[in-house]
């Protein structure tokens, strides 16, 4: 590694950055890989909307190429597809036209931060993508059959019929939501609002309806109204546009903060936060990536300030602000 040093077990800084902990006026954090666990909830939701999309708009009885964690993360490396949707939905496409776990790979790896633009356009001479796109007319402003499966699997039957959404014939019981992991503890949240004199914020791609569902009471502990819940909001709102932090840091009236998360679009975010002129000092979460190595390396090439394993050990690398 170039930057990022080793100041205790599982916990990294880059040189310098003690006087940014110090600076810091408040935290925010991203949820999925960092208050929650989603390895058992929102990935295998991708796995089972892929097999759905592509059995009834491909013709594709049995999905040859399972969804697998390296092939999650090779899309979400690129910066573009926070959004796990679209990543069920550009996984299809690549699927339908490759049908091998090669071509799905190096679709992913040939993604960059424009997301599904990018996917498209490798794609752009596949009659086969072609078709499925217009079948499924996506991502027509967050509506339409794609997210409609994928909400109908992640929450479920019960939880699926309150939203009051189409119904598009999947029946999930329980929803793969209840499958979310929490890590995010009532004494660690207490203990930041404590540091930094105001509840922390949260900048998320969920929506309200789905992290409230999870969290539940711990919810409590956050600046709700100095958060922001992406998924509630426009697609161009969506990681890593920084008018969400921006945004939230104005209405708290600060503008030096450190950002929590665990993907690149999470330090993509923060680095344009910068570029706005603010301080946005970034933290990594290592811990719930399929490989905690290759993750610290990625945010060491990408610039990222601070990386550890879990949330719960953030009170050890805050206490070095010197």
């Amino acid at each position: 590694m170039k930057n990022l040093l080793s100041v205790g077990k599982n916990v990294y800084m880059k040189e310098g950055t003690a006087t940014a902990i110090k600076d810091a006026q408040c935290i925010f954090f991203d949820c999925d890989g960092v208050l929650v666990d989603v390895r058992c909830s929102y990935d295998e939701t991708i796995c089972k909307t892929v097999d759905i999309l592509l059995e009834r708009f491909a013709g594709v009885k049995k999905n040859p190429v399972p969804i697998t964690v390296p092939i999650i993360d090779a899309f979400k490396v690129s910066g573009g597809f926070n959004d796990e949707v679209d990543l069920a939905y550009a996984a299809s496409l690549c699927i339908a036209h490759g049908m091998s776990e090669e071509y799905v790979l190096n679709a992913a790896q040939a993604a960059d931060s424009t997301g599904l633009e990018s996917v498209e356009k490798y794609l752009a001479d596949s009659p086969k993508a072609a078709m499925m796109r217009e079948k499924l007319a996506y991502p027509a402003d967050g509506k339409g059959i794609v997210y409609d499966i994928f909400d109908s699997v992640f929450y479920g039957d019960e939880l699926y019929a309150s939203l009051d959404r189409n119904d598009v014939g999947v029946r999930q019981k329980p929803g793969l939501v209840e499958r979310d992991k929490i890590i995010l503890d009532s004494k660690l949240a207490l203990d930041l609002k404590s540091r930094f004199g105001r509840k922390p914020g949260i900048v998320t791609g969920r929506g309200m309806f789905s992290i409230s569902h999870t969290l539940g009471d711990l919810l409590e502990n956050f600046d709700l109204e100095n958060s922001a819940f992406l998924e509630d909001e426009p697609r161009k709102m969506a990681k890593p546009n920084p008018e969400s932090l921006i945004r939230c840091m104005a209405g708290m009236g600060i503008e030096n903060a450190i950002f929590v998360g665990d993907s690149s679009e999470d330090l993509l975010l923060a680095q344009r936060a910068c570029e706005s002129g603010r301080t946005v000092t970034f933290c990594g979460i290592i811990g719930t990536s399929l490989d905690p190595r290759k993750k610290l390396e990625l945010f060491d090439s990408m610039g990222a300030q601070m990386a550890v394993d879990s949330v719960l050990l953030l009170p050890e690398i805050l206490n070095r602000g010197s």
